[in-house]
């Protein structure tokens, strides 16, 4: 856990009084709640909350505080990730910024028992220059409680411009219409070839041979085999088509939305395809339908924190709930192929 992003906000505006110093504009959405939309946003907020961090004593406070919290929850071990370029910013040594956190570890060892160590990271987007010394500060073993080093931060910045991404594709009457323009009158080319695909691959999977070939070694793969058809290289291709699909989700999130790319970043929107293909019967029209019902719930949920910011964390829960909600419904009535994940065997 990077320990700037442990201090809840109340030990921010804390910090931030005994320092002297003003919190950043827009670093609160409420009381008790940090402002952020996505991880990108996420990492901003973070930033400038991190900017009132400015001496051992903070760190030595952040760290006693976190552990405390950790221990009160059963946790006998922590590793805390400390970031020397965050230090560095404020003016803080890498030597005090060490002493602060292994003051707060010793502390709260002797309060409440638990035992913590430090894991150095540095921060990509800041650059290659100082990544590298990080690395080899970390690589000196500078504290006996330093047990290791990573990286961390936005991608964004790291990645090179010159990377083009895919473009959108702008409809020259339509993007003037009120409402039907925002939405698709300048959409991105890999939504118009997904679109594309649901139309396409119902042809090709009720209405030609080679689907009727594909869900049959789906459903009967051993009568399949019996009328000479090569299960076995049919559901490899099968399995390669279908992660190139998949794959261009990722394409499109990291070189058509964003332009950068960063670890975890489709944020466990695989499971909801799936849901959504459950949703939809195993049909690409119905997995269509899936889909667009779990992107308009996740449209609602960045948009109803303006109206109430007390119930803004259960808003941002709705797509993982409607996905729970829409599965649990229809899962008795969605039959999948009845050979799917059973492997073949020739005999």
């Amino acid at each position: 856990m990077h320990l700037e992003g442990t201090a809840p906000p109340d030990l921010i505006r804390r910090l931030a009084e005994r320092n002297g110093l003003p919190v950043p504009e827009g670093v609160f959405a409420g009381p008790d709640r940090f402002a952020y939309t996505d991880f990108l946003d996420f990492l901003k907020t973070y930033d400038k909350a991190a900017s009132v961090i400015r001496t051992g004593d903070d760190y030595r406070d952040i760290s006693l505080a976190y552990l405390t919290r950790c221990a009160a929850e059963g946790a006998i071990y922590v590793e805390l990730t400390a970031s020397p370029d965050h230090a560095k910013l404020v003016g803080l040594s890498d030597d005090e910024h060490l002493d602060g956190i292994a003051r707060g570890i010793d502390d709260a060892r002797a309060h409440s028992g638990i035992e913590a160590r430090i894991l150095i990271s540095c921060v990509r987007n800041f650059g290659v220059e100082p990544a590298l010394r990080v690395a080899r500060y970390a690589a000196q073993r500078p504290h006996p409680y330093v047990v290791a080093f990573s990286m961390a931060g936005d991608g964004d910045q790291g990645t090179p411009g010159e990377v083009p991404r895919v473009p959108s594709v702008t409809l020259p009457l339509i993007e003037d219409i009120p409402f039907v323009g925002d939405a698709i009158g300048k959409t991105n080319l890999l939504t118009w070839a997904a679109l594309l695909l649901v139309p396409l691959l119902t042809v090709y999977l009720f209405r030609t041979r080679g689907g009727l070939r594909l869900r049959s070694v789906g459903e009967k793969p051993r009568a399949a085999d019996s009328v000479g058809l090569p299960v076995i290289r049919t559901r490899y291709l099968a399995v390669i088509a279908s992660g190139a699909l998949a794959a261009l989700g990722g394409v499109y999130l990291s070189i058509a939305l964003l332009g950068s790319f960063s670890e975890n970043m489709t944020a466990g929107r695989g499971f909801i395809a799936l849901a959504a293909v459950i949703f939809g019967s195993w049909r690409p029209f119905g997995a269509l339908a899936g889909a667009l019902l779990f992107g308009f719930s996740s449209a609602l949920a960045q948009r109803l924190p303006a109206f109430s910011e007390s119930t803004a964390v259960l808003f941002q829960a709705l797509p993982c709930v409607l996905t729970l909600v829409v599965v649990a419904g229809v899962i008795g009535r969605s039959r999948p192929p009845a050979a799917i994940g059973v492997p073949f065997v020739k005999e």
